[in-house]
């Protein structure tokens, strides 16, 4: 929002990416202009991924998919969440290496989460009121895990937080809290390759 704010005041805003503080250490600036979007002068938004941090907490992220050349301007939001929180303050529920996957597009209120359409038995509160009677959308997490990746190699190169590891089935989830190791199952300089598998 910064950088958005500023640019719309006749500031510059530093460009995203690799920049340093005023202590002249590096940091990762993840703000992004999008004042053409929020003024009405681009049709779509500047921004394509958001990350959802509560605290230290990391809980998901959305990712908005385009890349029609005969149409580039509509985009389908992705939404991806390893945690459901029904509050800002109220509990949070970690739903383990099996997320809930939204589709923003077609359920903005996140009532129907698409991973596995209840397939898999309720062992604890649900991730959502109800789950989609479509075909099974985990495949979204393919799509997710690009964004995931960049997100990962920037907080192993500008750490700024303690934390302790996570688990083996959250390997390429981030722990914020550790800034010497936030994810022990990737090198930045190598990450793992995503493709697409079908049967």
């Amino acid at each position: 929002m910064w950088p958005t704010t500023a640019a719309m005041t006749g500031l510059t805003p530093p460009p995203t990416g690799a920049w340093v503080d005023n202590n002249g250490r590096p940091i990762f600036f993840d703000g992004i202009d999008n004042s053409g979007y929020v003024t009405g002068k681009s049709p779509t938004s500047a921004r394509n991924s958001f990350v959802y941090i509560d605290g230290e907490a990391f809980g998901g992220i959305r990712v908005d998919i385009g890349g029609d050349p005969d149409n580039p301007n509509p985009k389908t939001a992705w939404k991806y969440l390893w945690t459901a929180k029904d509050t800002w303050l109220g509990p949070e529920q970690n739903l383990g290496g099996i997320g809930a996957a939204y589709n923003l597009t077609m359920d903005p209120y996140e009532k129907y989460d698409m991973t596995f359409n209840g397939a898999v038995s309720y062992r604890m509160p649900s991730s959502s009121p109800g789950k989609y009677s479509g075909q099974d959308n985990g495949w979204a997490l393919a799509l997710i895990y690009p964004a995931l990746i960049e997100i990962n190699k920037s907080i192993i190169e500008y750490p700024s937080i303690r934390r302790f590891p996570g688990g083996a089935s959250n390997d390429l989830r981030p722990n914020l809290q550790d800034p010497a190791n936030p994810v022990p199952a990737m090198d930045p300089k190598n990450p793992p390759r995503i493709g697409g598998h079908g049967g």
